[in-house]
Parts: C-alpha cells; structure tokens; sequence
C-alpha cells in the first residue's frame, strides 16, 4: 500500500458506495429487495444481517423512533441511524461491516453496477 494513501474505513466505504447507488438510480428494485434477504447478504458479502432492512415512514423521519429501529432485540445498534429513500420506501443500512472479509465481498458486487 501506498504510505501517502489513505484508505477509508470499510463502513465509510459502503456507506458512500451505497448512497451513490441510490442517488445516480444504479439500485434496481430487484436488488434493494435482495439486500434485505439475510440469506442472499450471508451468501454475497458474508455479513450477519441484511444490508438493508425497510423501515416505517415514521420511523425514518423521527431520531428517536429511528434510533429504536436500528437495534437487534438485544439493543446492540446494527444499523446506521440513517434512513434511504430507495423506490418510494424507507431503508436503513447495516453498521456490521469489517475489513476482511466483507470490502472484498463488496467490492465484487458492486462491479456489476458500473459495467457497461
């Protein structure tokens, strides 16, 4: 690695590809679907939850009820508290992202976005 590079942090990495995706319309609503399956985003990024998990539209636009919606049942805090707009409905992201192997993972799948 280049000493003079700094690489983001696999979580900022995600985040900001992510909401490229939304932004530019390159997130199918096939897709969005499949984020939100916990088996297909095991299979794909080896990653204990859904990338994406919908939201109510009251809980996307209030903190506090947001901030309730991002937690397990155990109260750990498994997503960001931040909600997505994507195809007329509310998403939030999954937080649970490391370094190895999941930037890999990632990396591959969003490959297929940008061919062509």
């Amino acid at each position: 690695m280049d000493p003079g590079r700094e690489v983001c942090k696999v979580g900022n990495f995600v985040r900001s590809r992510i909401e490229n995706l939304i932004s530019s319309g390159r997130l199918p609503e096939d897709e969005t679907e499949r984020l939100c399956d916990r088996a297909y985003c095991r299979a794909v990024f080896q990653i204990s939850y859904p990338v994406l998990q919908e939201v109510s539209d009251a809980c996307a636009q209030e903190t506090k009820k947001l901030r309730y919606c991002c937690r397990d049942a155990n109260g750990h805090l498994r997503y960001y508290v931040k909600a997505y707009q994507i195809h007329g409905k509310s998403f939030i992201l999954s937080n649970g992202w490391r370094e190895h192997p999941h930037r890999n993972n990632f990396q591959k799948w969003l490959q297929k976005f940008y061919e062509n």
